[in-house]
């Protein structure tokens, strides 16, 4: 399956069910867009080193360390998750 992504995209959130059977699709939204938020306000807006869907997105990095701290803390042991910007890829 082929999934353009838009610049209205927000984030992408890949994740196991560990995140998604303790949060909703509104929490997690709603937490990986305050956490982005968050780090630039710290640190500003700072560009990758590495070219676009290259790299780590220290931002997105962040983010998912939320969700994923979130997901142990409301019981689940088992956890992966990503985030990622628009400008992460073109496709999902």
């Amino acid at each position: 399956m082929f999934i353009p992504r838009t610049k209205g995209d927000e984030c992408l959130i890949l994740a196991s069910d560990g995140l998604w059977d303790v949060l909703t699709n509104e929490e997690a939204c709603d937490m990986a867009r305050r956490q982005i938020l968050l780090w630039h306000k710290k640190n500003g807006v700072t560009k990758l080193l590495s070219g676009r869907g290259e790299g780590i997105d220290p931002a997105a990095q962040a983010a998912a360390e939320c969700l994923s701290n979130r997901a142990l803390q409301r019981g689940k042991g088992q956890h992966y998750c990503y985030c990622g910007g628009p400008e992460s890829s073109k496709e999902v």
